[in-house]
């Protein structure tokens, strides 16, 4: 899986460490949107990880919360915004509508309910394109 993430983002990332606590929670996650959401879902962790260290912290945090108590939830709102939060889960959401439309943006953003000069913004804001 680490050669076709590298190969995918095109070596721009270092390759992280991934924690025992992480790896639980990736194992146990149900995986809805199957093989496209978990990639997507490491993707976001690497691009949010400080310190080359997966965590659960750098998980959306449902997935975060998962298991984990409150502390997690606690450090995870410690170390981000609001914004950033809401930045989060907005690209999570715009990727996974990208994914299920397979790229085409006027039904992605039908299906947002959100215009698709609204779509455009978001995409470029969020590094989606």
């Amino acid at each position: 899986m680490q050669d076709r993430y590298h190969e995918r983002v095109g070596g721009v990332h270092q390759m992280p460490i991934i924690s025992d606590d992480f790896w639980d929670i990736l194992l146990r996650y149900d995986w809805p949107g199957n093989i496209r959401e978990l990639e997507n879902t490491i993707e976001a962790a690497v691009a949010l990880c400080d310190d080359n260290t997966l965590t659960p912290v750098a998980l959306p945090i449902g997935l975060s919360a998962m298991g984990q108590g409150v502390s997690v939830c606690r450090e995870y709102f410690d170390k981000n915004s609001y914004k950033q939060m809401l930045n989060q889960q907005d690209a999570a959401i715009i990727a996974a509508a990208l994914e299920k439309f397979q790229g085409h943006r006027e039904k992605t953003a039908q299906y947002l309910g959100i215009s698709k000069r609204t779509l455009q913004y978001k995409l470029k804001q969020f590094g989606l394109n």
